[in-house]
């Protein structure tokens, strides 16, 4: 259990670190962009960039409906503290692992996902 205050810093950090995954996968996906007239000369590595780019863009509507679920707990923490509803000091409420465990989750395949890219795309200039 802890304290709302507590709740409050883990959100604030939790949403820095999604916009910053978001803004990456962005970077990510314009690098891929960028990569297609390497690969214009063979439609199976073409096939190749058209598939990790939907996936970073999964991963990237993950991280977004995520961070809403965060955003909307905020607010409600925040109205109960606007409403003297709570004690921010006092009131423990239940840990959130399983969001946490979910980003966790995210970020480690987006991690894989992102380590595979850049070795497809070393390989796609080694044969250009």
């Amino acid at each position: 259990m802890k304290n709302v205050v507590e709740i409050h810093s883990e959100h604030i950090e939790l949403l820095s670190d999604i916009r910053f995954y978001n803004n990456e996968i962005d970077f990510l996906l314009r690098l891929i962009n960028g990569e297609y007239k390497c690969a214009f000369s063979s439609r199976e590595k073409i096939k190749a960039l058209d598939a990790y780019y939907i996936e970073f863009e999964k991963y990237k509507s993950k991280l977004e409906r995520l961070g809403k679920e965060i955003e909307e707990h905020e607010n409600l923490l925040s109205w109960f503290c606007k409403e003297d509803l709570v004690d921010v000091e006092k009131t423990h409420l239940k840990d959130e692992k399983e969001i946490f465990n979910y980003y966790y989750q995210i970020i480690k395949e987006l991690k894989v996902l992102k380590e595979s890219l850049y070795n497809f795309i070393s390989d796609l200039h080694k044969s250009v």
